[in-house]
């Protein structure tokens, strides 16, 4: 399974987990979605290697950290997107080798 979570506060919490309860150790964090996707649909989610798997966004600046954060997602039938967000948290979606149709190419 490939999966994410997306939370208050910072936490350790495993998305690999039953949907609401991926943060049992931090009541006083709330987890706001929880998305877990079977290996039978071929389809991976995945950090940037070297950036980490966590993302954060300051509530006072809306600043994301780390600036350069990226995730690629992808199919074994080759398609695949890439979501890169900048320092100040602004999301870009674009298509790795244009795989997929009608999204901007990278």
């Amino acid at each position: 399974m490939t999966c994410y979570t997306i939370h208050t506060l910072p936490g350790d919490c495993d998305c690999r987990q039953p949907a609401g309860s991926v943060c049992p150790e931090l009541p006083e964090l709330v987890e706001i979605k929880t998305v877990q996707v079977p290996r039978s649909t071929t389809v991976q989610i995945e950090p940037l290697e070297g950036n980490g798997n966590v993302l954060q966004f300051s509530g006072l600046r809306g600043q994301a950290t780390p600036g350069n954060f990226q995730i690629n997602v992808h199919s074994s039938l080759g398609a695949a997107l890439r979501t890169t967000t900048n320092e100040w948290g602004r999301p870009q979606v674009c298509s790795p080798e244009a795989s997929l149709h009608g999204v901007v190419p990278c």
